[in-house]
């Protein structure tokens, strides 16, 4: 039998061995359970955010924050220091900036874009006019940009789009859709309707309730706007993206019209007004598309600001973003007439006219509405205005500095539009009018010309509207859709691409320096008429001119005369009349003029050189025997198309355009209630059997002859023919009653008169022509000399009209051609056929002024008589332009000329 006691211990001992197993069964469990928790946990660190708790070996807990807490940690820090990494830096965008300010030669157009002159009218490079005019949403249009679907062969823009580069910053011009045929669309104000004035003294313009009460406000200086000139261009503004302007815009366009940029969805701004987006004051149909970036995700976020065509940048200085952005502008002339300044390489503003500050244009930038005028320190200064630009930039205006529209704000001028109004069209008082004339008797109107229109006597009745029993326009007509009254049927609500109501000055330049290709080629532009021209429009007929000095000789100075005349009208006649002569005694050979019938005058050299003379050929310059010349009055008729009086006011066309030429006696002109008080065009004396125009005919379809013999009391409208080549037409004019009036169409001048200036880059050869082809100097000789030439090709000489220069003489000082007679250049003889057509040669040389480039002709004319031209093979150099005597003893015109408008700018690489 065991020992009890022994047992006792074995089961004691079993017990303690189980215990301790049980022990170690718990510690092994616990050990597993906190293997488990630490596991856990580090799953946990490695996936989630925040903090995990791991279990020491001694059973005690240490909280760590999780991998991705760490990591979102970092990333804090980061983005406190360097806050969205994917938005570009300031820095970055500024040094882009540098980049592209060396890199173009000026603010203006990196590539003008792509347009469509199958289907529409080509203005240059890029931009168009519509086609046609038929429905009304064409209105106050051009268009910009095209794409590849609808672009013409002839395109050479490397982009569809216009891209513009203005103090560095690049921004496409795309503001619709690529359904749409064109990227872009410049909106203008609407036409004036005469019930508007603008006092030039004060530089005040009142919008009256009607045009009756405009024309009574009528003084010296307060004046009815009706021939207004519209300028259009883009302001480019930095601007601060925050809670009170969220909204970015694709391009930073602010007026664009996509519904996505960049694949995020737009909407309407409307926590703008509508003046913000507006095109032009009064504008209320532009609402600009855009993301509001305060409320957009942060991937929406991060593709907007990764496309740097989006101008967008981040400050790490401020914490804010920022969009450099641009708004197209068009601005309605205050007045009548062309603008003052446009042109930035200039000391003065961006101005309408030179009457005050009223008349600077106020930048708007950032603000909900711009400025009434740009006084006090809000106007544009140009390029040259160094006291007054703090961040001259060639190509644009440039704002003062002001919070209030943005840090940095400029503005590029594209160009001006030349615009029709809204009353009725007349010849005399009102040119650019398009409405039909009230009819007396019977509904609806008609034009001018026609015996049921009431006749009209001066210009408010244009603006008036009529009844049977009082004269004044016929309501819905004029505009698009509706009948024409003006002879070239155009709309007053249309813009178009050329001449009356349409383009006039095209300021697109490139930013690029122009190349030595691109000067030959615009040289061989303007030789064959393709180069675009500009020129004020100008009136015949100046009445009741007191002569300029108190003398006994008709002294007149550029007030009394045109500048044209002045300058360069030796040998010219023009027509007189004196009108009223109290207390003035003639002399016996002038005793003839107190008659007040019109006598022919020679233009006569002043010593002075200031003024000039009228005579009678022939005569001494004495008129009179006692009394004073201002104590007489005059009219004076200029003939031809070398010389014009402006009117009240400078307004320019360009390209083609329809001119009105006169043909009668200067009394039947005096007769006429439609022609006594001017018009706008040239006045020809008549001649039997034919008529040779003054200015070269294009060959244009729709050229149309008016004709009276009764003073203009009755006219009869037709359709008439003009020879091109010969540049005549059969003439009508049988005797002194008898009126004609030719509406043609001709092309605006392509040169201007000048002085010899310094030599950028030159030509090695000579260029002559007498040839009625425009693409063979027709155009360009027109130009030049005011003669229209009719030669053939067929009677011999060569097709392309060039001789070498022989030899070339520069002065080493000011880089100019040599005017000393024996250090002329010298060429081959010209191989022009003989023929009695007016001819002309020219050399080409280029020049610079204010960082711009200009083509300078120093040209002859050519004289064929039957002994041939009478050329001497030398290129004869003067300033603007005077007369010689060619080689057989004929007076030829010498002179300067240049292009009318510059090419574009020079690259300064020093």
């Amino acid at each position: 039998m065991a020992d009890p006691n022994t047992m006792g211990e074995a089961v004691a001992a079993l017990n303690q061995v189980a215990s301790a197993h049980e022990n170690l069964q718990a510690q092994f469990i616990g050990k597993q359970n906190e293997i488990e928790q630490n596991n856990q946990a580090m799953q946990d660190w490695q996936t989630q955010l925040g903090t995990v708790d791991f279990i020491n070996p001694d059973g005690s807990v240490r909280t760590v924050k999780t991998l991705r807490q760490l990591m979102a940690d970092a990333q804090m820090q980061i983005d406190e220091t360097h806050p969205h990494p994917y938005a570009m830096r300031k820095s970055t965008f500024e040094a882009l900036r540098a980049v592209n300010n060396e890199m173009f030669a000026a603010s203006g157009f990196v590539h003008f874009g792509m347009h469509n002159s199958a289907n529409s009218a080509s203005i240059n490079e890029g931009l168009q006019s519509f086609g046609s005019f038929l429905d009304p949403a064409t209105a106050n249009l051009l268009l910009m940009g095209r794409n590849k679907l609808s672009t013409a062969g002839d395109c050479k823009s490397k982009s569809e789009c216009a891209i513009i580069n203005i103090a560095g910053v690049t921004t496409k011009i795309i503001t619709k859709d690529i359904l749409d045929y064109h990227h872009a669309s410049i909106k203008f104000p609407p036409p004036e309707d005469g019930s508007r004035t603008f006092d030039t003294l004060i530089g005040q313009s009142v919008k009256h309730s009607s045009a009756e009460v405009a024309f009574a406000s009528v003084t010296d200086t307060n004046k009815v706007v009706t021939d207004r000139v519209d300028m259009w261009g883009f302001e480019v503004f930095l601007r601060e993206i925050n809670e009170n302007d969220p909204y970015v815009y694709a391009y930073g366009l602010i007026q664009s019209e996509l519904t996505k940029i960049d694949s995020v969805p737009t909407q309407q701004n409307l926590t703008r007004p509508k003046s913000y987006f507006a095109w032009y004051k009064g504008d209320e149909a532009t609402i600009g598309r855009g993301v509001n970036w305060l409320t957009a995700s942060e991937s929406q976020r991060k593709v907007i600001a990764k496309n740097p065509d989006n101008n967008i940048f981040f400050d790490d200085d401020t914490g804010k973003f920022y969009q450099w952005s641009v708004a197209g502008c068009s601005f309605a002339g205050n007045g009548n007439g062309d603008w003052w300044n446009l042109t930035s390489m200039r000391t003065g503003q961006l101005q309408m006219s030179s009457s005050g500050i009223n008349q600077r244009l106020p930048p708007k930038g950032n603000l909900d509405v711009r400025p009434e005028n740009g006084g006090l320190g809000q106007y544009y200064a140009a390029t040259l205005n160094h006291q007054y630009n703090p961040a001259p930039h060639l190509g644009v205006f440039t704002a003062q500095p002001e919070k209030t529209y943005g840090e940095e704000c400029y503005f590029l001028v594209c160009g001006t539009v030349n615009r029709l109004n809204q009353g009725a069209y007349h010849p005399s008082f009102n040119p650019l009018g398009t409405k039909l004339i009230k009819n007396k008797d019977i509904d609806g109107g008609a034009t001018w010309d026609d015996e049921s229109a009431h006749s009209i006597s001066e210009k408010k009745e244009c603006f008036v509207q009529g009844s049977a029993s009082t004269p004044g326009y016929q309501e819905s007509t004029g505009g698009i859709g509706q009948v024409s009254g003006r002879p070239d049927e155009r709309s007053f609500d249309a813009i178009y691409s050329s001449g009356q109501g349409g383009v006039c000055i095209d300021m697109r330049y490139s930013a690029w320096g122009v190349s030595q290709a691109e000067l030959f080629n615009k040289d061989f532009d303007v030789k064959r008429g393709a180069f675009r021209g500009r020129e004020l429009l100008t009136s015949p007929l100046k009445i009741g001119i007191v002569p300029s000095i108190s003398s006994q000789v008709l002294y007149f100075d550029g007030e009394a005369l045109p500048e044209k005349v002045v300058n360069s009208g030796l040998g010219e006649r023009v027509l007189l009349r004196v009108t009223s002569w109290s207390g003035v005694v003639f002399t016996d050979e002038y005793q003839s003029l107190s008659s007040g019938d019109w006598h022919e005058m020679l233009i006569s050299n002043h010593p002075s050189s200031s003024r000039l003379a009228l005579i009678i050929a022939g005569k001494s310059p004495r008129i009179i025997e006692s009394g004073e010349a201002d104590n007489l009055k005059v009219d004076i008729m200029l003939i031809g198309s070398k010389m014009g009086y402006l009117p009240s006011y400078a307004i320019s066309v360009s390209g083609l355009y329809n001119h009105m030429e006169v043909v009668a006696s200067p009394t039947s002109v005096m007769m006429c209630n439609d022609l006594k008080d001017g018009w706008i065009g040239t006045y020809t004396k008549p001649h039997q059997g034919s008529i040779k125009l003054s200015r070269p005919v294009s060959a244009h379809p729709d050229h149309l002859r008016y004709f009276s013999d009764d003073y203009g009391v009755t006219w009869s409208k037709s359709s008439v023919n003009i020879d091109v080549k010969s540049n005549v037409v059969s003439s009508l004019v049988e005797n002194n009653n008898f009126i004609e009036i030719l509406m043609y169409k001709t092309m605006a001048v392509m040169t201007r008169s000048a002085a010899n200036n310094r030599i950028y880059n030159s030509t090695d050869s000579v260029f002559s022509t007498a040839y009625y082809h425009d693409n063979l100097g027709r155009l360009f000789n027109y130009s030049l000399t005011k003669n229209v030439a009719n030669g053939e090709v067929s009677n011999g000489g060569p097709i392309v009209p060039e001789v070498p220069l022989l030899t070339s003489n520069i002065r080493p000082l000011s880089l100019t051609l040599d005017d000393i007679p024996s250090r002329e250049c010298e060429h081959a003889p010209i191989k022009l056929a003989s023929q009695s057509s007016p001819g002309m040669k020219a050399l080409t040389y280029f020049s610079e002024h204010n960082s711009q480039v200009y083509i300078y002709y120093a040209f002859t004319e050519l004289v064929h008589s039957e002994i041939g031209w009478g050329d001497d093979s030398k290129i004869h150099i003067s300033d603007y332009e005077t007369t010689m005597l060619d080689e057989n003893g004929c007076t030829v015109l010498v002179g300067t000329a240049c292009t009318i408008e510059p090419l574009g700018w020079v690259k300064n690489d020093k």
